[in-house]
C-alpha cells in the first residue's frame, strides 16, 4: 500500500493467526479501497456464512492493541 496508486487499485490480507496467538480461528484483515473491499465481500458472502461474532471482536480488540505497522 506504500507504492503511489496502490490504494485504489490493490487490497492486502493479514492473518492474525500468529501475531495474536488466535491461530485456527482462521480471521484475518483486509485493507484496501472502499470500492475494492464490497468486490469481495459481495463475492465471499456467497461462498460461506462468516465469522462467530464473538471470534470478530476478539480479533478486533487484538488488532487495535497491536503496535502501529505490526501487521505487514
Amino acid at each position: 500500500m506504500s507504492i503511489p496508486g496502490a490504494k485504489d487499485v490493490a487490497i492486502e490480507l493479514n492473518s492474525l493467526s500468529k501475531s495474536s496467538n488466535m491461530a485456527g480461528w482462521r480471521i484475518g484483515v483486509l485493507v484496501g479501497a472502499e470500492e475494492r473491499i464490497n468486490q469481495v465481500l459481495r463475492f465471499k458472502s456467497n461462498m460461506d456464512s462468516g465469522m462467530f461474532l464473538p471470534v470478530q471482536l476478539a480479533a478486533a480488540k487484538a488488532y487495535n492493541l497491536m503496535p502501529p505497522g505490526m501487521l505487514i
